[in-house]
């Protein structure tokens, strides 16, 4: 099933925030910087499988597509890194 207008104007918005975070970054895909394109596909594709499937969560790498529980919201979440604290 392919993607409404609304949807699809979601999807460039979120890519159009989350690209420049992997090339200020570093992030690689396949050992390269994904493209604008790529990203947009990747956020299609976790999106298209959350709502079709109604899985909770979907993820690769680091987007995740996460829908709550009466099939009416999805999040998308990008995972920026860890930090640990401890004891010196």
């Amino acid at each position: 099933m392919s993607l409404s207008l609304e949807e699809e104007k979601v999807i460039v918005e979120i890519a159009d925030k989350v690209y420049p975070i992997f090339q200020e970054y570093g992030w690689k895909w396949k050992n390269k910087i994904p493209t604008l394109k790529e990203i947009r596909e990747c956020l299609e594709f976790l999106y298209k499988e959350a709502r079709d499937s109604k899985r909770e969560m979907i993820e690769t790498g680091r987007i995740r597509v996460e829908r709550d529980e009466d099939l009416s919201c999805y999040t998308f979440y990008l995972e920026l890194g860890e930090i640990e604290f401890g004891e010196e």
